[in-house]
């Protein structure tokens, strides 16, 4: 199983976007884990966000995209076009 990630800029509103996507067909997952988010960790350490703050970023602005074995190119521009159409104007 393979990922394709991107990083949204932190103005984008990552959950639109899903929701978006979503009415469009296009099924995506939140980015990276970052365990020092976690609740468990964050208290039993005492982290937060800006311990690692790259790690930080993409957890909270990181997308997954669809990236399959049979996605063929007309599923990859449908995904690409959805995304330059999203409400907030992401441009690959």
């Amino acid at each position: 199983m393979q990922s394709f990630i991107i990083v949204l800029d932190k103005s984008i509103d990552r959950k639109k976007i899903i929701e978006e996507l979503l009415e469009k067909g296009i099924q995506t997952n939140l980015g990276a884990q970052a365990i020092h988010c976690l609740s468990y960790y964050k208290q039993k350490y005492n982290y937060s966000h800006a311990d690692f703050s790259n790690a930080s970023q993409l957890f909270n602005n990181g997308l997954v995209l669809p990236l399959y074995g049979k996605l063929v190119e007309e599923e990859v521009i449908h995904i690409s076009k959805s995304l330059k159409k999203a409400p907030d104007e992401i441009i690959l």
